[in-house]
């Protein structure tokens, strides 16, 4: 009996034997079901939005609403406060006049200097006139002496003809009789101590006063502002309309009558362009006046309109791109288990490529580390060779050489020891890549005391004055940070040598997510030209003053605290004295970067 299971050598086609492909019905149930999804998705949106455009027209309309409410009482307010202006002036200079006998009492030339210095207390008039007790035009602001004595209109004087304390007269808008201009005039009985008529008092509003105020006000450029009488008189319009100036708009369906102290709202066509503005409208308390706002509907749904179009095609936009993410959905069904796989075998490659380069890595690390160490130990012993015979040739064969080959011996000496030195120096530059960050908080103040104390003791004959800030904590490697701060405490030491009394300052203040240390100094400083070699490897700007180095501290304190995650600089000035400053990230900020590091 033939055996049909497979063998291990059809291992590799095993998924293509054992799995057999997709049937058309499978895919058309795929093709079903993403279509039916892509439908459902598309009406829920279409509909969510259309319920949206409609909320938001609403909302846009109460906001229009709002705004005009808000402009129609700062409107009333200030329309309350010009006419009640203009009425205690007139009632005050009123009883002045009465006091004393009227206006034919002080005469023509008195009553318009009178008049005149109150004009100046109100600017919304533009002038003030007073009558006789006949209602003849006595005199006038705009102009001494008069020439022509108009009268009083009639309906004036009987409103004003009853004794006592008469409300003031609001006429119709006029031209000034000086000018073209819109006033309004506003009038007041003047009475003597008893009561009776002494005469009239009228101010002259002017209405461009009120232009020039609702010109800066208007939110919208298309919006109307209105002042009418509670009977429907049209009194100032901005913008202007002078032939509807004065008009009876008393049933018109677009003047609306508030209640006292209640906003009343209302869409109606204007009566002056004919477009349909929502109006706000409300009364005076103690003048029979009425102040309108209006806007038209599509000044105030032009927002709405652009929002509207834009969700429109954003929608249009989506439908469209559902439709393409459903095609390539439904080609993903195809391709996906062979994706899969793929990416199995390219991860499963992967892994094992950075296993090798990560052996190949550490091997290198290992090579490097020996071939530092060989380097060093193949170099130290000729050095030492050197120095040694040297040595010889200057205690036992000096009497030899003369003054110039004693000197020569004396600088091969000197240049095998700095060559050591220098060997140092890179095997500790070297070693600060190398060597694990273990990040932990650092008594500064302790370390750089330590530093100070022994630097002091190396010279105990100068004067140095070492200001090292008290309790500073800082997060950092130890030994490294002994390394940097060693490095720049040596460099100050060393460059303020000159000064008759070294001053050098440790400092150390908080900034955000990290510490600021400055280290600065009195010495001999530096042109700040040279400030980007400061901390490469070799590089010695004073090499040829007499200060000895070997040019690697401050490129391993640079390294030491770009490891920590930091940054250092320096800023000098030649005979200024030198600050250099390095920041230190706290400590979660130390582990982030070194986590990231460590995944890149």
């Amino acid at each position: 009996m033939a055996d049909n299971r497979p063998k291990a050598s059809d291992s590799a086609l095993a998924d293509e034997v054992l799995v057999p492909p997709r049937r058309p019905r499978s895919l058309r149930r795929v093709a079903i079901a993403i279509v039916g999804t892509y439908v459902l998705l598309a009406t829920l949106i279409i509909g969510g939005t259309a319920t949206l455009i409609a909320r938001d027209r609403a909302q846009e309309l109460r906001r229009a609403e709002a705004e005009l409410g808000s402009l129609a009482r700062a409107l009333e307010e200030h329309v309350a406060r010009s006419f009640g202006q203009m009425d205690t002036v007139l009632d005050a200079l009123g009883k002045q006049v009465g006091e004393n006998g009227g206006p034919e009492r002080f005469g023509e030339r008195a009553m318009h200097d009178l008049t005149s210095e109150w004009l100046l207390r109100v600017p919304q008039a533009a002038m003030i006139m007073s009558y006789d007790a006949d209602g003849a035009l006595f005199s006038a602001t705009y102009k001494y002496p008069l020439t022509a004595r108009d009268r009083l209109p009639d309906a004036t004087k009987h409103k004003l003809a009853t004794g006592g304390n008469v409300p003031m007269r609001i006429d119709l808008p006029r031209r000034a009789p000086d000018s073209e201009r819109w006033i309004i005039p506003l009038t007041r009985r003047i009475n003597h101590f008893d009561g009776s008529l002494a005469g009239y008092l009228t101010a002259a509003l002017s209405t461009s006063f009120f232009e020039y105020f609702y010109q800066d006000i208007r939110l919208t450029s298309d919006d109307a502002i209105s002042v009418l009488t509670s009977d429907g008189t049209l009194l100032i319009r901005y913008p202007s309309n002078e032939k509807q100036i004065g008009a009876d708009f008393s049933r018109n369906p677009a003047l609306l009558r508030p209640t006292t102290h209640a906003t009343r709202f209302a869409e109606r066509v204007s009566w002056i362009d004919g477009r349909t503005r929502i109006i706000a409208a409300r009364g005076l308390d103690n003048y029979p006046l009425i102040v309108q706002v209006s806007r038209p509907r599509e000044t105030a749904l032009r927002n709405f309109y652009a929002n509207t179009e834009r969700i429109v095609w954003g929608i249009t936009m989506l439908c469209g791109l559902l439709a393409a993410l459903a095609w390539v959905v439904f080609e993903d069904v195809r391709r996906r288990e062979r994706a899969r796989r793929t990416l199995q075998r390219l991860a499963q490659s992967l892994e094992v490529r950075v296993k090798e380069r990560t052996a190949e890595l550490e091997n290198s690390n290992r090579e490097l580390l020996a071939f530092s160490y060989s380097v060093s130990h193949d170099l130290r012993a000729p050095l030492r060779a050197i120095n040694g015979f040297s040595h010889a040739l200057l205690e036992d064969y000096a009497d030899k050489f003369d003054g110039t080959g004693r000197d020569y011996l004396v600088r091969v000496a000197r240049a095998s020891v700095r060559m050591g030195e220098l060997i140092d120096e890179l095997l500790k530059l070297a070693n600060v890549a190398r060597q694990p960050l273990d990040v932990r908080t650092v008594d500064l103040s302790a370390l750089a005391s330590d530093i100070a104390a022994d630097l002091q003791a190396a010279a105990p004959d100068r004067q140095a004055s070492f200001n090292i800030q008290p309790a500073m904590l800082v997060d950092a490697d130890e030994p490294l940070l002994r390394n940097v701060v060693g490095n720049l405490l040596d460099n100050a030491w060393k460059f303020t040598r000159q000064r008759e009394s070294a001053q050098i300052r440790i400092s150390l203040s908080d900034q955000e997510n990290a510490q600021l240390i400055e280290i600065a100094d009195n010495g001999v400083g530096f042109d700040m030209v040279y400030a980007g070699r400061l901390f490469q490897p070799f590089q010695q700007l004073h090499s040829g003053q007499g200060y000895a180095g070997t040019g690697i501290g401050l490129a391993s304190a640079r390294r030491i605290i770009e490891r920590h995650g930091g940054k250092i600089w320096a800023e000098s000035a030649p005979g200024e004295g030198t600050t250099v400053a390095f920041l230190l990230p706290r400590r979660a900020a130390v582990v982030r970067k070194r986590r990231s590091a460590h995944h890149s």
